[in-house]
């Protein structure tokens, strides 16, 4: 696959209260993309550990406080569609990407895009508590096209 960098987003020693933040506003004509994802975050004011892109692997926390149930804690998630104020909890997590349903990003992924997809890209993070306090992050966004 021959990839083209679509992105870079960067945030840092910034507070965000928003649940989803527009990293990208199209995907161009992408039927494909890949996630590079590095950084450090915590919930602000809280006692629950710093997270990096693959979350808090191991901590235990109420689904409640869970956007993505079956993620961990505190992991970079992404959605196409929607907006940065829209709060839909999906009941179960799904390794397919549909338009509004949050994806599991992590520190690398890679996501075949629904057909035909004509939707800003958002990413978040797998926490309802906000704000959440960036002290780094980074984030290549990359495309490519395959006709089958």
């Amino acid at each position: 696959m021959n990839w083209t960098e679509l992105k870079v987003f960067e945030k840092n020693e910034e507070d965000v209260s928003a649940r989803w933040l527009l990293i990208l506003e199209s995907m161009n004509d992408a039927t494909h993309l890949k996630f590079v994802a590095e950084g450090k975050w915590e919930v602000t004011n809280s006692v629950l550990p710093d997270c990096d892109p693959d979350g808090a692997a191991g901590l235990a926390v109420p689904d409640g406080q869970l956007i993505l149930k079956g993620c961990p804690f505190g992991a970079l998630l992404g959605k196409i569609g929607g907006s940065t104020a829209f709060d839909k909890i999906p009941s179960e997590a799904s390794d397919a990407l549909a338009i509004d349903q949050p994806v599991a990003i992590g520190s690398f992924c890679q996501l075949k895009l629904p057909e035909s997809t004509s939707a800003p890209l958002f990413i978040g993070f797998n926490s309802t508590l906000r704000p959440i306090r960036i002290s780094n992050l980074n984030v290549k966004v990359y495309g490519a096209r395959i006709d089958l």
